[in-house]
């Protein structure tokens, strides 16, 4: 197996807005995100629920860079959710983001996902 590049994180990167927010720029906004037994999500419907718990995680005070443990089911609410906290609570700016990545011990990430950088 060859060993894959490093990825290179843009100056400003926020998966939640990777993964959630552009898809609704692409107009992809009512392409389904999310199957969860008979029920099915749409990345516009995803994209207000994670603006939903981002801005609920703010009114109960949690601020940015604070932690925060989701417990939930596999299933789209855990989605919102983790997008919502990750969306919300990361900071925004590579030289605070930069701290955060150097105290990761792992990082896993998809083949898919890994060549998208």
């Amino acid at each position: 197996m060859t060993p894959l590049a490093p990825i290179l994180l843009p100056d400003r990167f926020n998966a939640a807005e990777h993964f959630v927010d552009r898809r609704i720029a692409e107009g992809r906004g009512d392409k389904v995100a999310i199957e969860c037994g008979n029920q099915r999500v749409t990345y516009r419907q995803l994209f207000e629920l994670v603006n939903q718990v981002g801005d609920g995680l703010r009114k109960l005070g949690v601020r940015r860079e604070e932690r925060v443990l989701l417990l939930l089911l596999d299933t789209p609410e855990f989605a919102a959710s983790f997008f919502g906290a990750i969306k919300r609570l990361l900071p925004r700016n590579r030289r605070k983001q930069t701290g955060m990545y150097q105290r990761l011990e792992l990082l896993v990430v998809s083949l898919e996902v890994h060549l998208q950088f």
